[in-house]
């Protein structure tokens, strides 16, 4: 199953899927499973969202393209200009100040060979190319992917807490970043934050083959956001036929290319099958020059740390784990490659997403358009972001494996937990400068 969950806290139970409890737990197990991977709870509503103005609401116009907003005389508001709404809280929010993102480091403009790919919920129109107005910078976002995503989870018959707003506010703290890249919201979890490997695995076939043929056949300028997470791959219980089969493809695959030839040994006489089909399309999503980041996980508890969940403990895919305001892993962050704000665990959740140092601010399609959340699915998205920002400032094209360099070497040195240390704006764009002096 895929799914976002309140409190970061992780328990195998027997069901074959991955879901939050009463509790705010999450349970992966035996069936290879997908979830978001956040702590913390979105309040699009007065209990966690700014009014700016007596009787403000969103409204979707009748062609589910296009968000306003209106006061209470239903009359258009042009939240760009108007001084009733904080946008200067949300982009001087701690987690920005963190990584010393400034407004002066934002580009302007779209810049057509840099896209980003976010897999996750979505709350909007799928098959549609959205304008959100009320973004900061305003925010276009091309909407795809499954528009039904059902799945039956035991004990979760009667679910109706809706996380759909979590893609739409991992795309708004990417789009902050690097306003000028394309964004692409691929839905692959459900409103009520459901979903299963097959769907992930779909919906990352699938773009990957339009953005290729857009691309002149590779992925190269393309970052994919991960913020979700399995942690089971089990076999299914299948036959020796049927495990054979399964076998041959993917040996058949892996040599289709010299670099899957190398990959192919790791997984001599494995009996994990499942394991082995998981991996093979990010493998070859790397292959063709795609950068990939990942959500390390919530399911840490202090001094008890988790390692990283998949994909992010694929080699071809970077781990981010989150740090709280103080720059110190998060208590519920799992280990990963590298780090970024994520909010922190905490008994008193905040009630105001523009005065909350324990979250972070982004938007959504509800209350005000503004909420807060916390967790490692949305470090990743400000890694995902700087990767969009190095691609666009490179005066040639980068590899993932120099990418993933040059983030490194721009990382801020911390708790060995964070990895690399973490991500760190200027430093980062003085890596890429120093890297391109030499070559």
């Amino acid at each position: 199953a895929v799914h976002p969950t309140p409190q970061g806290a992780v328990h195998p139970t027997p069901q074959g899927a991955v879901h939050p409890t009463p509790q705010g737990a999450v349970h992966p197990t035996p069936g290879g499973v997908v979830h978001p991977t956040p702590q913390g709870a979105v309040h699009p509503t007065p209990q966690g969202a700014v009014h700016p103005t007596p009787g403000m609401k969103i409204v979707n116009r009748p062609d589910g393209t296009v968000f306003v907003v209106q006061d209470a005389d239903g009359k258009d508001v042009d939240l760009l200009i108007n001084p009733h709404v904080p946008q200067g809280v949300f982009a001087n929010q701690w987690a920005f100040d963190q990584i010393e993102l400034s407004e002066t480091t934002i580009p302007a403009g779209m810049d057509a060979h840099v896209e980003v790919a976010v897999f996750d919920t979505s709350p909007l129109k799928v098959g549609h190319i959205h304008q959100i107005p009320w973004a900061f910078p305003s925010l276009r976002l091309t909407v795809s992917g499954a528009r039904k995503i059902e799945i039956e989870e035991p004990g979760f018959e009667h679910k109706t807490e809706s996380v759909a707003e979590h893609g739409l506010f991992v795309a708004g703290l990417i789009n902050y970043i690097a306003p000028a890249a394309n964004l692409h919201l691929i839905r692959v979890i459900n409103d009520v934050g459901l979903g299963d490997l097959f769907s992930l695995i779909v919906g990352l076939d699938l773009y990957a083959q339009d953005r290729m043929a857009r691309n002149g056949g590779s992925l190269m300028n393309t970052v994919f956001n991960f913020s979700l997470g399995y942690m089971d791959t089990s076999a299914p219980d299948l036959g020796d036929a049927e495990q054979a089969d399964l076998l041959n493809l993917v040996r058949e695959t892996l040599k289709l290319t010299p670099e899957g030839r190398t990959l192919l040994p790791s997984y001599d006489n494995t009996p994990d099958l499942t394991a082995m089909a998981l991996h093979l399309p990010f493998f070859l999503v790397e292959q063709k020059g795609g950068f990939m980041v990942s959500a390390a996980g919530n399911t840490s508890e202090l001094e008890d740390i988790k390692p990283m969940q998949s994909p992010g403990n694929y080699l071809e895919v970077m781990s981010v784990a989150g740090t709280n305001q103080y720059g110190e892993r998060a208590a519920f962050s799992n280990e990963g490659e590298i780090a970024a704000p994520g909010g922190e665990k905490t008994v008193t959740p905040c009630t105001d997403p523009f005065q909350c140092d324990t979250a972070l601010t982004s938007f959504t399609t509800t209350g005000s358009g503004y909420a807060y959340w916390a967790g490692t699915s949305f470090a990743t998205p400000l890694v995902a972001g700087l990767a969009a920002k190095v691609l666009m400032a490179s005066d040639t094209y980068l590899t993932p494996p120099q990418l993933r360099e040059i983030l490194l070497a721009g990382a801020q040195p911390g708790d060995m937990t964070l990895g690399a240390g973490i991500i760190n704006v200027p430093a980062t764009m003085d890596a890429l400068a120093q890297k391109q002096a030499k070559d």
